[in-house]
């Protein structure tokens, strides 16, 4: 049986999960869901700390899906009491998308250009 705090820290997360949900999908929808709006939706520092994290990768993740590039300077104007956060999680990500390797080569099949696209991740 889970005591009481597995139970709060547990929806605790659910929380975040669900604000991550909502925000990806006014995302995909074509809306501009602000962080600071989200955050205020959490109330320990811990939990804006790992919302701000979590929002900032998905962030970054759906705009590359959607040919868009995430701005720095845009982050940092909307939060700059978060500065190092944002700069660690956006360091991140570019690591994380270099490391990725698009291998594109023609295939063999009957049909004239056809192509494979293929993508590693890199461990």
């Amino acid at each position: 049986m889970a005591s009481h705090g597995e139970d709060s820290g547990q929806s605790r997360w659910q929380k975040i999960d669900q604000l991550c949900d909502r925000f990806e999908a006014e995302k995909r929808a074509g809306k501009d869901p602000q962080l600071a709006e989200y955050l205020q939706e959490v109330s320990s520092p811990e939990e804006r700390e790992q919302l701000l994290r979590d929002l900032i990768q998905l962030d970054l993740e759906v705009s590359d899906e959607l040919g868009k590039t995430g701005e720095l300077q845009s982050y940092l104007t909307q939060l700059p009491e978060h500065d190092q956060l944002i700069r660690t999680s956006f360091d991140r990500h570019q690591t994380r998308a270099s490391s990725l390797i698009h291998i594109h080569f023609a295939g063999t099949s009957t049909h004239a250009g056809t192509g494979v696209r293929l993508l590693h991740h890199r461990e």
